[in-house]
């Protein structure tokens, strides 16, 4: 079973030490996990990309909103053909949600993974809702989380399944 994951990263902070420590363990449990990572190029990323003991394919994004960007990551899950692509962050919802529905991916999963000041732009909040509607499920990490997200950005709080991380200390 073919899982692909789909962030953005510059660096290694809660989501990502979340993929660090989570991706191999799915791997040692038999399942096909893979990592579709955009970046501008940072250090950060690639230090991720170096720590993660799981298949790396990288995107390269020009700016936020890059055609090119898209093209590619339709074109990766395309060649990678998943039965779950699990996105993670805004740029992972944005170019990972779109790509999936359009290749009929049987199962699109968005995990949210923090509080921003940005999640209260109106314009960003129909966005962001208008994206998670393209995920089958939509897990926030903390019940605070989907409860923020509720009042913020307007989602259904309790339409969210919540997944703590599972992070060791």
């Amino acid at each position: 079973m073919r899982v692909v994951h789909v962030q953005k990263v510059s660096g290694v902070s809660g989501s990502e030490a979340h993929l660090l420590s989570a991706l191999p363990l799915l791997r040692d449990r038999g399942w096909d996990v893979r990592m579709l990572m955009l970046h501008e190029g940072e250090e950060g990323a690639r230090e991720f990309a170096r720590r993660l003991h799981a298949p790396v394919e990288e995107v390269r994004m020009r700016r936020d909103l890059d055609p090119l960007a898209f093209a590619a990551v339709l074109r990766r899950l395309r060649a990678l053909r998943p039965l779950i692509v699990h996105t993670h962050l805004v740029h992972g919802d944005v170019y990972g949600l779109p790509a999936a529905a359009l290749l009929r991916t049987p199962l699109r999963v968005s995990t949210k993974h923090g509080f921003n000041e940005f999640r209260a732009r109106p314009g960003f909040a129909r966005a962001d809702r208008a994206v998670a509607r393209l995920a089958h499920v939509n897990v926030a990490i903390s019940g605070g989380l989907a409860r923020y997200l509720g009042e913020v950005e307007g989602f259904e709080a309790d339409r969210f399944e919540i997944v703590h991380y599972g992070i060791e200390a």
